[in-house]
């Protein structure tokens, strides 16, 4: 079988969608696919991120990056725009304004994203592939939803089947607004497809209010080879000593709250005296304020970002992991990329935020830890990951159902869809 992959974020440019995509990619070359993926180049990311299948079979093709077009125009840095967007402290009314300006521009040039001026470059490329090599299947992963349109086009015009993932949803997405122009798109491309992949059944369902298309569920996972060092080799918490509770990657102000977690802390003499709270990422300053207000400074470390080689390290290193979901109930079937980083590493995870959604009810569900928003349970979790025998309840639930997260299962159900898809099953 040969496939033909269209995803913009990939190895070696380090973001959560990389992960996915390169792992995916990785197990697909292993069972034997014929793969060949059209990517981006996307500066702003480090590269830092192993490339596992051979380099031959990948093509970067670069693009026009409107955003970048217009900061220009407006004199503004990348780095600073990121800083205000994300921070939620204390916005005074210039930043208010400045929010609701930028966020105006997105919703009107960002059809159907940042990244439609890679189109064209990656467009060529594929059409160059398919003239020497045409791919049995085109498996076009968003977001960005520009790979949808790449995927849907090339299916159009060469007659070749055409299956659309959704890392997260289009115009139902919960983080963004789209214009009419990005609703006509999706439904010109996910109408090409023969069939849809999202992660989650509560999406799932949201696309099947809207097409008649077979639509299947591909959950994110943790591949374990990343894992075996690290699980070998992890920090066993001993009695007495500070437990350490670690967060990697980005936070939004306002949409991922860490008072609940402060406040707790600030307000219990023994978790003062116990918890070390480290963060790691870009624009995290406003932690420090907030830790300020709590009166728990000493209690809260910000760091910058690492590499994710650094930041799976880390958490393996850690007592408990911190989870931060958005309480909206748009969010209800949005599992985190970083909730399987967690589970591969096996670690106690502290969830807070929206207890209804997919990745809480799974941690409650398996014990792997606790979602929760109650700060009684919260404080008595924290004190009892301190505890050897309640450590052991949670090992003994990721002895038993770790496994079933690894990213193998899943690729498993993937080439089974494209298996589909050519025989005709997939109606």
């Amino acid at each position: 079988m040969k496939v033909l992959f269209i995803t913009f974020f990939f190895p070696p440019y380090n973001t959560i969608g990389s992960v996915r995509t390169g792992n995916t990619a990785k197990i697909l070359h292993d069972m034997g696919i014929d793969i060949k993926v059209i990517a981006g180049k996307e500066e702003d990311l480090n590269k830092d991120l192993p490339i596992k299948i051979p380099t031959d079979y990948i093509y970067y093709e670069k693009y026009f990056d409107i955003h970048k077009f217009f900061l220009k125009l407006l004199r503004k840095d990348v780095k600073e725009i990121k800083k205000v967007t994300h921070s939620g402290i204390n916005d005074n009314f210039k930043t208010k304004i400045y929010k609701k300006i930028s966020t105006l521009y997105k919703y009107i040039f960002f059809t159907p994203d940042r990244y439609i001026g890679w189109y064209p470059y990656a467009y060529r490329r594929a059409e160059d592939i398919i003239k020497v090599w045409k791919p049995d299947i085109i498996y076009a992963s968003a977001m960005p939803f520009t790979s949808l349109l790449l995927g849907s086009r090339l299916s159009k015009k060469y007659g070749i089947p055409f299956v659309a993932e959704l890392r997260d949803l289009w115009i139902d997405n919960h983080y963004s607004k789209h214009n009419l122009l990005s609703k006509y798109l999706e439904k010109y491309a996910l109408n090409q497809a023969s069939a849809i992949i999202t992660v989650s059944e509560p999406l799932a369902e949201r696309l099947k209010e809207r097409y008649r298309k077979p639509i299947h569920v591909i959950k994110n996972a943790f591949d374990e080879e990343e894992f075996i060092n690290l699980i070998q080799n992890k920090r066993n918490q001993v009695e007495g000593k500070k437990l350490i509770i670690t967060y990697t990657g980005s936070l939004y102000a306002g949409k991922q709250d860490p008072s609940l977690l402060f406040k707790i802390i600030s307000k219990n003499e023994d978790l003062k005296n116990k918890v070390i709270c480290k963060f790691y990422g870009d624009n995290l300053e406003w932690l420090n304020i907030l830790a300020k207000e709590f009166d728990i400074v000493e209690n809260v470390q910000v760091h910058p970002k690492v590499s994710r080689a650094e930041a799976l390290k880390i958490q393996a290193e850690s007592d408990i992991l911190l989870l931060l979901t958005w309480n909206d109930p748009r969010e209800l079937g949005v599992y985190t990329g970083k909730l399987f980083e967690y589970i591969g590493n096996a670690k106690p995870i502290l969830a807070i935020g929206n207890k209804e959604n997919v990745a809480s009810q799974l941690i409650n569900n398996y014990g792997f830890g606790i979602a929760e928003n109650d700060p009684v349970k919260l404080k008595e979790f924290i004190l009892n990951c301190d505890k050897k025998d309640f450590l052991q309840i949670i090992n003994e639930n990721y002895k038993k159902y770790r496994y079933l997260f690894e990213r193998k299962h899943e690729v498993a159900k993937l080439i089974k869809i494209f298996e589909n898809v050519l025989s005709g099953m997939e109606k």
